[in-house]
């Protein structure tokens, strides 16, 4: 594409992006949409997030992010690992962690698996009163480490679901057809605000959607027979805002009078549709069991970012005490996060400093994301030479020796300030399609105008503070009620 080309549709797909949530703040106004259920359950907090996603990338032309797709060797290994460790509750357990994919990370330093959102959190607790329920996990299962006595996989409850879900497809055709007919009806009022949706789009919708409420009735009955007659204080949920079977455990939860919470994992602006809710206000009251009772964010510049029906907290981020024992030496070193969206810009900009005369004593690295690893080869491979690396630092050391760092809008952009002065975004066009005037302080440079690069820093920590504050430990037991 022609870069005049290129420039253009980069304009109408930026309108496109500001008119898709003009569209879904329209349409959560609407009490038809609001008040359909399937028995007991309202269906759009449930299939909320994954509706207007599948709609949102087909309508910018975009595939979003890059997905990290696992071998059937990846399935095959957590289906044995999780019938090892299928989910236990033991007598003494108080809280329930519910995990992500990419939360168990390895720590090369300390030669153990770590999960990256909530033990910096949850270390300083009794351990044995913490059991952490696992989804499908993107390392090793085989590796003896990941064998901990209070980790467990519900992965093969999901596998079992689906066989439950298929079950019903082919044996409850009326009743699969009254849910299908329910979704075609939330569809139907959606279109009023979005227009057009493809053919083939509209029909992954409605049976994405379909079995989603299927599942649904599945997971309460789960989530009823693992919580019940159990001494459960607390359940941190991540990714709860996301809907699906955590909306359900939510909603088990409330039935249970258990206390939910989501701890902030990653950014947040005021265009992510999961934790911008713009039916707050039409909502029936019943909404809000469908979400965590609390939200635990970082500092009050996230708070601003956020609309929802849980309880925002301001609690700080463990890291701000870790991170400022890091002190290395600074390198010639400019380092590159990816965060697996416009890649093409990224590359763009990539070959334009290293073709700069100015930045020849400078080694460049690429860090992708962890959902780019797979597709490395694909994307990157080709720029490598003798001044492009692939960075495979740990991350704290990456960041504490660069002595540049350009981001696209990721969380480690913001992480990047407790390690560096020199930190600047790159304004791709996913960025420009979060960014508003709250966003301060972080310069933002151009694919092609970079100068500010090569001005002197004068940042203080200050700036560190309206992204991030010191952990409060005691208004974090206070909130977990331990």
């Amino acid at each position: 594409m022609a870069v005049g080309q290129h420039g253009k549709y980069l304009a109408i797909r930026n309108e496109l992006i500001m008119n898709f949530f003009d569209a879904v703040k329209n349409i959560e106004k609407s009490n038809d949409l609001l008040k359909i259920r399937h028995r007991n359950l309202f269906i759009w907090p449930i299939i909320r997030y994954q509706f207007l996603s599948l709609i949102f990338f087909q309508k910018i032309k975009s595939d979003g992010f890059v997905i990290r797709k696992s071998s059937y060797l990846k399935y095959i290994s957590n289906t044995i690992y999780s019938l090892i460790r299928f989910p236990r509750i033991n007598v003494y357990t108080r809280i329930l962690v519910f995990t992500s994919p990419d939360s168990l990370v390895y720590d090369n330093e300390k030669k153990i698996y770590k999960n990256r959102v909530f033990d910096n959190y949850l270390n300083s607790l009794n351990i044995n009163q913490i059991t952490y329920i696992e989804d499908l996990l993107n390392v090793n299962v085989f590796d003896f480490k990941i064998y901990r006595k209070n980790h467990f996989s519900f992965y093969s409850v999901k596998i079992i679901i689906e066989f439950f879900t298929l079950f019903f497809r082919i044996f409850y055709t009326k009743k699969y057809k009254i849910i299908s007919n329910k979704i075609e009806l939330i569809e139907n009022i959606t279109c009023q605000s979005f227009k057009k949706i493809d053919k083939s789009i509209s029909n992954k919708i409605k049976n994405s959607s379909t079995k989603t409420i299927i599942r649904s009735q599945f997971w309460y009955q789960y989530f009823h027979y693992l919580l019940k007659n159990k001494f459960i204080k607390t359940i941190f949920i991540e990714d709860a805002h996301y809907g699906l079977e955590k909306s359900i455990l939510c909603f088990v939860a409330s039935e249970l009078k258990i206390k939910t919470i989501e701890i902030q994992h990653g950014f947040i602006f005021k265009n992510h549709i999961a934790y911008n809710h713009f039916h707050l206000n039409y909502s029936p009251v019943e909404y809000r069991n469908y979400f965590p009772n609390y939200f635990f964010t970082y500092s009050s510049f996230w708070k601003s970012q956020t609309n929802l029906f849980s309880k925002i907290e301001i609690i700080g981020t463990p890291e701000y005490k870790n991170a400022i024992k890091v002190n290395l030496q600074k390198e010639k070193k400019i380092l590159i996060i990816s965060n697996g969206a416009d890649y093409n810009e990224m590359i763009e900009f990539i070959n334009n400093i290293f073709n700069d005369k100015r930045l020849l004593n400078y080694d460049i690295y690429i860090r992708p994301h962890p959902h780019e690893i797979n597709n490395f080869n694909r994307k990157y491979t080709h720029l490598l030479n003798s001044r492009i690396f692939l960075d495979t630092e740990k991350l704290e050391k990456s960041l504490s020796t660069s002595e540049i760092i350009i981001s696209v809008l990721s969380t480690v952009l913001f992480q990047a300030l407790f390690y560096c002065k020199k930190v600047f975004i790159l304004n791709t066009n996913f960025t420009k399609g979060y960014l508003n005037s709250d966003f301060k302080y972080i310069d933002i440079i151009e694919i092609n105008k970079y100068e500010k690069i090569f001005e002197k820093s004068n940042k203080e920590n200050d700036i560190i503070n309206y992204y991030w504050l010191k952990y409060d430990s005691n208004k974090f037991l206070k909130l977990v009620n331990l």
